[in-house]
């Protein structure tokens, strides 16, 4: 998270998945959005100064922090950013396409919603590291026929079509337990917007035709 010009006319704020190493930077494939609503900037600004001033842990946030087109949510809970994504999957209907690119993707109750998806009829594909392409999830969602394929990514995204709407879901969260309930995290729900959706559709494309089965 890099946050500029707090408290003027014109705050931005970029968010991503990235560390700021050698790996992530010219090796690992990751992603960041520019984020220019003052509402979001304004809460990541918060959240920011929240822990500088020593306080980790849970926020106290209970609701996430939603602007035009975009929620923004932190982890431990706060407002549990897992359990919309799980939510939003519910509620896909047969003929959307889900994608997602995950680092450590180890919450079988997650892999669980997407089995369930591709099961009524959703287009699902995804991909995840070489470190963690053995994990249980993993396997549960190769079982159920959902092509899973291990690359150097770095992501932490999904990327939903239904109908018109396209949706991204950003951030630094793995879809992990340690994401959700001891690490300090951010994930932003940009719920309907086409070219960021179509940006990533692209990348995801990228990466999967170099990426290996599992």
């Amino acid at each position: 998270l890099v946050i500029v010009d707090a408290g003027q006319a014109d705050p931005w704020a970029l968010v991503g998945s990235a560390n700021w190493t050698r790996q992530s930077f010219c090796e690992d494939n990751n992603g960041a959005v520019v984020v220019e609503d003052a509402a979001i900037v304004a809460g990541l600004l918060a959240e920011f100064e929240r822990m500088m001033g020593g306080d980790f842990g849970n926020t106290s946030w209970v609701e996430p922090i939603a602007s035009t087109g975009m929620d923004l949510y932190f982890s431990p809970p706060g407002a549990d950013w897992q359990d919309e994504i799980i939510a939003v999957l519910g509620a896909l209907p047969s003929g959307a396409t889900v994608r997602f690119m995950n680092y450590s993707f180890t919450r079988t109750d997650m892999a669980d919603a997407l089995v369930a998806a591709h099961g009524r009829g959703v287009d699902v594909a995804g991909l995840v590291s070489r470190t963690f392409a053995s994990e249980v999830a993993v396997a549960s969602m190769l079982a159920a026929g959902i092509a899973v394929r291990k690359a150097f990514v770095h992501h932490k995204a999904m990327i939903i079509e239904s109908g018109s709407q396209k949706t991204v879901i950003m951030g630094s969260g793995n879809y992990s337990t340690n994401a959700r309930l001891e690490n300090n995290e951010i994930v932003i729900f940009f719920r309907n917007d086409a070219e960021l959706h179509d940006a990533y559709a692209e990348e995801f494309d990228r990466i999967q035709a170099a990426a290996e089965d599992i």
